[in-house]
C-alpha cells in the first residue's frame, strides 16, 4: 500500500486552499507580519476545500504555486518542500514561504525575475540567525504588491541530496513522493555533526519537527507511514529512526529530545558500515537497541543551553532493568 497525495487522481480528498489578504500590504508591514508568524508559529493554515476556490475572489493556493508553472514552462523541474509538501499529504501544519527545490537556484531565479518577481533578503528566524532552510545558496523572491508576506525560496536540490526525477504531479504543484521526502529530511538531520547540531540548535529542532510531522499526517497516509512495513519504502539506514518514531515503549522521548540525535546519527553510521541491523521495537518494552547506549539516551540528561551542548553529563536511562527484562 502506497501513500497518496491529497487531491490526487486516486483519492476523493481535495487539497485545502490558502486564504490571505486581498489588499497589498506596505513592504515594512508585510515583512513584520511574516517574521511575527515565523516567531509565533502562526503561519497560514490551509483549511478550506479547493471546491470553494471558484467562487472566492481572494488570493488562492493556485496563485501560491504559480512559480512552479512558470519554471515548468521554461523546462525547469521543481518540487515543493518543507511544510507545503506535508500539506499535500494531509498535514495540518501551517505554511510560510513556499520552498522549491530546483536544479540551479540562480538560473531559476532569473526566470522568475523575468516574470516580475523581485529578489529579497532571506528572512531570519531570530536576529543574527541565518535561515538554514536556504541551505547555502537559497534565493528568496516576491511579487511586488503581491498582497502576502510569503515569498518563494529557491533551493538547490543537491543541498538536500535530492533527485528531481523523483516527483509526482499533485493537484496544484509537483511534489516529492512521501518516502523520498522522508529520506531526504532524515539524511540531512542524521548527517549533521554534533558540533553543527549544537551550533544550529534551532534549525536542528525545526528539522526534527518536520520529520515528526511526516508521522502525524491525517487520514490514510498516517496509517500507512506508522507501520513497521513502511521501513521497506525508506533507505535501510533510516530504519532505526523509523522504528523509534512509530514505537510504543515506556519512557519514550521524541527525537528532538537531547541525546536522540547523537544516538540515531551513531546508528545511521553503523547501519551503513554493516555493524548494526535495526529491528522493529516490541510494544511495551524498552528497546534493547536504545538501552545499549544509556550514556547517550539518558532520559534524565539536562537539556543544553540554546546553541551550546558542551560540558553536559548524561544520567542513565530510567527503567532499563524493568524495560529490558
Amino acid at each position: 500500500m502506497t501513500t497518496q497525495p491529497i487531491g490526487s487522481a486516486n483519492t476523493a480528498s481535495t487539497i485545502p486552499m490558502m486564504l490571505s489578504s486581498p489588499y497589498p500590504l506596505p513592504r515594512w508591514l508585510s515583512s513584520l507580519r511574516h517574521v511575527a508568524r515565523r516567531w509565533t508559529g502562526k503561519g497560514h493554515r490551509l483549511d478550506t476545500g479547493v471546491d470553494e476556490l471558484e467562487s472566492d475572489g481572494i488570493h488562492s493556493l493556485a496563485s501560491r504555486y504559480n512559480p512552479c508553472d512558470i519554471l515548468a514552462k521554461h523546462g525547469i523541474a521543481t518540487v515543493v518542500w518543507f511544510e507545503d509538501a506535508l500539506v499535500f499529504y494531509g498535514s495540518d501544519t501551517a505554511v510560510f514561504d513556499l520552498y522549491l527545490l530546483v536544479p540551479d537556484a540562480r538560473e531559476a531565479a532569473k526566470v522568475l525575475q523575468r516574470a516580475g518577481y523581485q529578489e529579497t533578503g532571506i528572512q531570519r528566524l531570530l536576529p543574527g540567525d541565518m535561515d538554514e532552510r536556504t541551505c547555502r545558496g537559497g534565493i528568496r523572491l516576491e511579487l511586488p504588491n503581491g498582497g502576502s508576506a510569503d515569498g518563494t525560496v529557491l533551493v538547490n536540490a543537491a543541498e538536500w541530496n535530492y533527485d528531481l526525477q523523483n516527483r509526482e504531479q499533485g493537484s496544484l504543484a509537483p511534489i516529492p513522493p512521501l518516502n523520498k521526502f522522508i529520506d531526504a529530511l532524515m539524511h540531512y538531520w542524521l548527517s549533521m555533526s554534533e558540533e553543527e547540531y549544537g551550533n544550529k540548535y534551532l534549525w536542528a529542532l525545526s528539522l526534527a519537527n518536520l520529520i515528526n510531522y511526516c508521522y502525524t499526517l491525517k487520514g490514510v497516509n498516517r496509517d500507512i507511514v506508522r507501520t513497521a512495513q513502511y521501513a521497506e519504502q525508506l533507505l535501510p539506514q533510516f530504519s532505526e529512526l523509523h522504528y523509534d518514531l512509530i514505537g510504543d515503549y515506556p519512557q519514550k522521548s521524541g527525537i528532538s529530545c537531547y541525546g536522540k540525535h547523537e544516538y540515531h546519527a551513531l546508528r545511521f553510521r553503523e547501519i551503513q558500515q554493516g555493524k548494526f541491523t535495526p529491528r522493529p521495537y516490541a510494544t511495551g518494552n524498552f528497546p534493547p537497541s536504545l538501552a545499549e547506549y544509556p550514556h547517550i539516551t539518558g532520559m534524565d540528561a539536562p537539556i543544553p543551553s540554546l546553541g551550546h551542548r558542551k560540558g553536559h553529563s548524561l544520567a542513565p536511562l530510567q527503567s532499563i532493568n524493568e524495560g529490558v527484562a
